[in-house]
């Protein structure tokens, strides 16, 4: 399978769900990993895979639009950020979240500002989804933006999910 953009696809080792192509690329200054995965036995769309091609000349733009979204995403699910601060008040070892806390505490704040925990976030991965056409499947053809904080302790990631022509479906809490 030949691509104008992504070059020769190779899908006939394929194992379930798996990586057919991945680069690093620059997002708003900072290195981030791109994967484009597919599924086994489900042809490549070419419409989707050009719609993918487009989105990834749109990625800082991607990232612009997620950001006031996570904090929105902090504001209304205060146990993310409130997770993060018990455990660091247990004594594990969250660098990131611990300097947060800190500063909210010199300037008498009790808890981390969503927006500050919002700019500390990074994003460590782009994931590309090509459509299986799989009507059981409700989060199909997508685009996962993975976000985290202190990502060599912690495996918690808020997923910010773009459609294909890189319109904000959701954010989800994984790990």
């Amino acid at each position: 399978n030949q691509h104008a953009y992504f070059g020769v696809l190779d899908t006939s080792n394929l194992q379930s769900d798996d990586i057919i192509w991945e680069r690093e690329m620059l997002v708003s200054g900072k290195e981030v990993r791109v994967k484009l995965w597919a599924r086994e036995g489900v042809a490549l769309p070419e419409e989707a895979l050009d719609a993918y091609a487009k989105l990834l000349t749109r990625l800082p733009e991607l990232d612009a639009l997620a950001r006031p979204e996570l904090v929105k995403y902090l504001k209304e699910h205060a146990d993310f950020i409130g997770e993060y601060m018990a455990a660091v008040e247990d004594g594990h070892d969250y660098p990131t979240v611990k300097a947060l806390l800190q500063s909210a505490l010199r300037v008498g704040q009790t808890e981390i500002a969503p927006e500050d925990f919002e700019s500390a976030m990074q994003l460590r991965s782009i994931s590309l989804w090509c459509p299986s056409y799989d009507e059981e499947e409700e989060d199909d053809s997508e685009v996962v933006f993975d976000y985290r904080i202190d990502p060599e302790t912690s495996d918690q990631i808020l997923a910010v999910k773009f459609d294909a022509q890189g319109k904000l479906e959701l954010i989800a809490w994984e790990s």
